[in-house]
């Protein structure tokens, strides 16, 4: 039986470690939709691990969904109901399940999120191509939306990891994200949305664990995703005063 390199056994270790520190942040007890209230709203799917999780706040409005409901109401003017399908902490191999089981519903939007793990394990990118267009192929399926496929933090900017920067996680990431890239290149209604190049400001607890991180996160996804949902006029966009 071949043996794991010292690095993929450091790796797990690291990794075992990461996911420990993580379940140790409060998070979100309620998966409950965030709306927020506008003209011809729109509803988008969250769906997957990492981000989608709520680490470290209690609320979802302070997580990723209230985040990005508010930051898509202010780039479209539209209203946002937003679905949260949290899968925890796990693998891109996990979430083809987990994507399966998505109830058939209307969107118009959905974002996916994950890979961390994948890329501290150090995922082969070939089979993580072949996983991953399983899982954005089942996700528009079942949601009939355009899917929008958020790039990997760099593990070495999780404090939880302390991981090296530049380091055998960090390449890994690298080479799974030109995967999704070119995975999103084929598939129609489908947009790879690169990570934020600056990780947000943070406290000393971990990255993607305080609510200005996921503000920033939902910042930068629905500057992405706006062109592809459409504007409401600025007369309609504009609320009605007494």
């Amino acid at each position: 039986m071949r043996r794991p390199s010292l690095s993929r056994a450091a790796l797990a270790a690291w990794s075992r470690r990461g996911s420990a520190a993580y379940r140790r942040h409060p998070r979100p007890e309620s998966t409950a939709p965030v709306t927020v209230v506008g003209p011809d709203p729109l509803r988008v799917l969250v769906f997957g691990t990492d981000a989608a999780s709520g680490w470290g706040v209690l609320r979802q409005d302070l997580a990723l969904p209230g985040h990005l409901a508010r930051a898509l109401r202010a780039e479209t003017g539209r209203g946002v109901h937003v679905v949260l399908a949290d899968c925890g902490v796990a693998a891109v191999t996990d979430l083809v399940a987990a994507a399966n089981a998505l109830p058939v519903a209307a969107y118009d939007a959905a974002v996916v999120i994950g890979g961390i793990t994948d890329a501290v394990h150090l995922e082969d990118a070939t089979r993580w191509r072949e996983v991953l267009d399983a899982v954005l192929r089942t996700v528009r399926a079942r949601s009939g939306a355009h899917v929008f496929l958020t790039g990997i933090p760099r593990p070495s900017t999780l404090p939880a990891f302390r991981l090296p920067e530049g380091g055998a996680a960090d390449r890994a990431a690298d080479a799974l994200d030109r995967a999704s890239a070119d995975v999103c290149g084929s598939l129609p209604g489908t947009t790879f949305v690169p990570s934020l190049s600056q990780p947000a400001p943070v406290t000393r607890d971990e990255r993607l664990v305080s609510s200005d991180s996921y503000a920033a996160l939902a910042a930068h996804l629905a500057e992405a995703m706006a062109p592809h949902l459409g504007n409401m006029p600025p007369d309609a966009a504009a609320p009605t005063r007494p």
